[in-house]
């Protein structure tokens, strides 16, 4: 059975008129039973319109490869002005996007994290011997996310400086 016929045949019963009304009701009411759903069930499968805040261009992008994913390929709105992606979801999908944007949210900003360190190892952007450095700790097991953008670093092409430039200044 189809939900969403079974949440319009709902509405009808609901708003409906007169003999409209009562053979929606009688309908709803035999196919619920038939399917043995609840009208939590019917609820839960309506269509509503949501929206997802987002802070950066990033996170604008993620909301809208994950409501993708699972809603397949639905029109979404955006409204600028307050930084949201707005679409028309089941309180289920609903759910899903908000979970998995919360952790893939998390986990893309420690790989960015990590990224700029790997850039930052990759490029040698380090204080020069005639800058003065903190007397050296004593070394400590790296971290994984530490060894990951170890990792990332062997991959990122070190940019290359107009030498040239940088000594005339």
């Amino acid at each position: 059975m189809n939900l969403e016929k079974l949440a319009k045949i709902k509405k009808l019963a609901e708003s409906g008129i007169g003999g409209e009304r009562e053979a929606a009701l009688e309908a709803y009411n035999r196919l619920k039973a038939l399917y043995n759903l609840t009208d939590q069930d019917i609820e839960k499968s309506e269509m509503k319109e949501y929206s997802f805040r987002y802070r950066t261009s990033l996170e604008h992008k993620l909301i809208t490869q994950i409501i993708f994913s699972v809603c397949g390929d639905i029109t979404t709105y955006i409204n600028k002005h307050y930084k949201e992606v707005i679409c028309e979801c089941t309180a289920y999908e609903y759910e899903e996007i908000k979970l998995c944007y919360e952790i893939y949210k998390k986990a893309l900003a420690e790989h960015l994290e990590d990224s700029y360190v790997a850039f930052i190892i990759a490029n040698e952007i380090f204080p020069g011997d005639d800058v003065r450095v903190p007397a050296k700790k004593e070394k400590k097991e790296l971290t994984d996310r530490q060894k990951r953008a170890l990792k990332i670093s062997r991959m990122v092409d070190k940019t290359e400086l107009p030498r040239a430039l940088i000594e005339e200044g």
